[in-house]
Order: structure tokens, then C-alpha cells, then sequence
């Protein structure tokens, strides 16, 4: 009589929970919104900002700002010094999973946030000191500062 070797019923059992318990725990992170969308929306916001600066500081006499809306941020594209031109809509970036508030409270959206040839902000939204919170999975923060100074906090 030959013996025939094959898995127990408790060794099946046991796959069968080690598999389960890597599905509940580990697929939902390669397919669920990413964890760090929030930073990279924040270093995106810093680069038009500093842009659009850079812009302000080059072409004086020409309205340059960034608009914030609630699903999407861009640099307008304006060729005269009143501002109000709608952005291209190739030239946004999305912000899927992330809301931007100015300085804690909840905006009104759209945001313009507008620089002088000095590279310093003007405008309703931030004319000294102010910060901007990209709210995410968790809060990240970026300010700019009276002098013209942007940066992540």
C-alpha cells in the first residue's frame, strides 16, 4: 500500500486566513488613493507659486497669479495687466484627493493669489503673510512670506 501525501485540513485553513488577512491589509494600499498626494500637491502649489513669481518679477505691467479652485490650481494665462483669463485646461493640475484652505479657514473659492514686480503677493486673498493648508489624508502647509519668500513648512 502506497501513502499519499496531501495537505491537512489545518494547514489549508491556515493559508487560506494568511492569504485573507494580506488581502484586507494590503491590497487596499496599491489600489486606494495615495497617502502622500497631499505633499505632492503641496510641492506642485509651491512650484506655480514660485512661477508665477518669477513671471511677476520678469513682465511687469501683466497681471500674473495663481488661481486655486476646488478641483484644480494653474497659473492664469494672462497677456495684459487685467487678470480674469481662463487657464487652457491642459495647463492644470487636478487636485483629486485635496482641498486648499487659506490660513485655516474654509475659502471661497476660487483663490487668486496675485505678485508685484517685486515678487511680493498682492490682492485680497494674501497681501503679507499667509499660509495655505493642503488638506490631504493629512495637512501640509506652505506660506509666503511679506518679503516674497514661499516655502514649505
Amino acid at each position: 500500500m502506497r501513502h499519499l501525501r496531501a495537505f491537512t485540513l489545518i494547514e489549508l485553513i491556515l493559508v487560506i486566513l494568511i492569504i485573507s488577512i494580506l488581502a484586507v491589509s494590503v491590497v487596499p494600499k496599491f489600489f486606494g488613493s495615495s497617502s502622500i498626494s497631499h505633499v505632492a500637491s503641496r510641492d506642485q502649489l509651491v512650484s506655480l507659486l514660485r512661477l508665477s513669481q518669477l513671471k511677476a518679477m520678469n513682465q511687469i505691467g501683466i497681471c500674473n497669479g495663481v488661481v486655486i479652485t476646488s478641483d484644480y490650481m494653474v497659473i492664469e494665462d494672462n497677456a495684459s495687466a487685467t487678470c480674469g483669463t481662463e487657464a487652457d485646461t491642459d495647463r492644470r493640475i487636478l487636485l483629486d484627493d485635496v482641498s486648499i484652505n487659506l490660513d485655516g479657514a474654509t475659502p471661497t473659492y476660487p483663490l487668486f493669489i496675485e505678485f508685484d514686480g517685486q515678487g511680493l503677493s498682492i490682492g485680497n486673498e494674501c497681501n503679507s503673510t499667509c499660509t495655505l493648508n493642503v488638506v490631504g489624508t493629512e495637512t501640509v502647509d506652505l506660506r509666503i512670506e511679506s518679503q516674497g519668500y514661499i516655502h514649505a513648512l
